[in-house]
């Protein structure tokens, strides 16, 4: 299946106003189904992954093409930014205009801007804090809705169904508090010579010149 196909497959309709994405509330389409990988810990259509020695824990979806199994997009939530922050990473397919941003929408609130960081092979990526707003949010809510616009302008909806995520993300503050503190890493320096001040050689060249 062509990338042109896959993206016609997930456009449900969003509208372009005032140079921005409106994403309006419309019926789901049947092309994209929620899918949880096998491995892990599964809440319906999340799944919690850990990695022990790296301290580091994620909630994953992905959104697969029905007919050909094929990844179309995923919603990331882990501690993985650089101060071990809890970070969303929306990752969307590829021929998305990076300039108009993403779009996010949880239900029937009050939409949210994201700027698109930048494209790889697997995709688009939006990456952004999960802060305690939007943590409830997605903890209350039945679905979030993210918007983009393809390079053709057309404008596409990506659909996850938030079912299980507060189950999952309860269980990733518990592992996460289960890792403890993260230990503190000291560097040893090697010892220097203290440099003598101005006036420590001042009076070093008097004490020379009186004998």
């Amino acid at each position: 299946m062509s990338s042109k196909t896959i993206i016609a497959s997930i456009i449900i309709g969003i509208a372009i106003i005032a140079g921005g994405i409106l994403l309006t509330k419309l019926p789901s389409s049947d092309a994209a189904k929620a899918t949880a990988q096998p491995t892990g810990q599964v809440f319906d259509n999340w799944v919690l992954n850990c990695n022990e020695e790296a301290r580091k824990c994620s909630i994953t979806q992905f959104l697969s093409d029905a007919k050909s199994g094929q990844k179309i997009a995923s919603l990331v939530i882990g501690n993985l930014g650089p101060k071990g922050e809890t970070m969303v990473f929306a990752n969307t397919p590829l021929g998305i205009f990076l300039p108009a941003g993403i779009a996010i929408k949880i239900d029937e609130q009050k939409q949210i801007a994201h700027p698109l960081q930048h494209c790889t092979v697997e995709g688009c990526h939006a990456p952004f804090l999960l802060d305690a707003k939007l943590s409830q949010s997605m903890s209350e809510g039945k679905e979030i809705r993210l918007g983009v616009m393809a390079l053709n302008q057309q404008s596409i909806t990506i659909t996850f169904n938030l079912k299980g995520f507060k189950e999952a993300l309860t269980a990733f503050h518990e592992k996460l508090s289960a890792f403890g503190p993260t230990p503190s890493v000291s560097i040893d320096e090697p010892a220097r010579e203290e440099t003598p001040s101005v006036q420590q050689e001042e009076q070093t060249a008097k004490a020379g010149a009186s004998k």
